[in-house]
């Protein structure tokens, strides 16, 4: 019995101890996908021109106002996400791409050797990118509370966080579903999709179609007929942002969770 009790407490500290290693290990993978997305000179590049694009929207078009709504709103900001998204989505894209090169290919051929599983692995790099797209998310969302704080004395940013819900959370679910599903079957498609992105930017859509939602929000308040109205999302908008977060997420559940692991 005492033998029992001996083995079985060394089977539990091997057990503790592999889980360390492998939590270890996990840390390690993300700490350099995540160098590796952002220190390079084209992120260094593509942060300049998304700060640079974002100063140039704020002072050329939103602080003049959307649809006779104040600089500030709900509406001019999420007008003003909507216009820097493409440079974002784009950025998200091109991360997508450094893990669909012969080097990042190769670099999962080794660590699929050691002690952390594949699904895990996958998981580890989808993290690391969304954590690199959000810190060059920062940089228009920061800039654009500081212009209203400096220009307008402006700082009630709870109001603005649902526009931002509004424009970021669908286009960079769908368009991150799309990228990982593209880039494992094939990768040259990221760059038609970077294109389409771009376009879907300049190009004006219905609403049904606007990926970013730039013209609901340009539009909507001058329907509703009040100064300055509260931010609110008609039902067909709220079916619509639900529908892209829906496809976005399925895109991502399909390519990363083994199929013997879905119910």
């Amino acid at each position: 019995m005492k033998q029992y009790h001996l083995n079985k407490s060394r089977l539990n500290q091997d057990h503790l101890t592999l889980g360390s290693l492998t939590k270890y290990h996990c840390a390690k993978i993300f700490s350099y996908e995540l160098r590796r997305l952002l220190a390079n000179r084209f992120t260094l590049g593509l942060a300049l021109i998304t700060a640079f694009y974002s100063y140039w929207i704020m002072n050329q078009e939103i602080i003049l106002g959307v649809a006779n709504t104040a600089p500030w709103s709900p509406w001019s900001f999420g007008v003003y996400m909507a216009r820097v998204m493409p440079l974002l989505l784009t950025a998200l894209l091109f991360f997508i791409s450094f893990h669909t090169s012969g080097q990042a290919r190769a670099v999962g051929t080794l660590t699929s050797t050691a002690a952390i599983p594949p699904t895990r692995f996958r998981l580890i790099r989808m993290g690391a990118i969304l954590t690199a797209f959000l810190l060059l998310t920062v940089i228009p969302v920061g800039y654009g509370w500081g212009f209203y704080a400096a220009v307008f004395r402006c700082t009630g940013f709870i109001t603005l966080a649902a526009p931002l819900c509004f424009v970021l959370l669908p286009s960079a679910s769908l368009v991150m579903g799309a990228g990982i599903l593209c880039g494992r079957h094939c990768p040259a498609l990221l760059y038609v999709l970077m294109a389409l992105v771009l376009a879907a930017g300049i190009i004006t859509l219905p609403q049904w179609l606007d990926l970013f939602g730039a013209e609901y929000l340009a539009s909507r308040p001058a329907e509703l007929e009040i100064l300055d109205p509260a931010f609110q999302m008609t039902g067909g908008q709220v079916i619509g942002r639900g529908v892209m977060i829906t496809a976005g997420v399925g895109m991502l559940m399909w390519k990363t969770i083994p199929k013997r692991m879905v119910p």
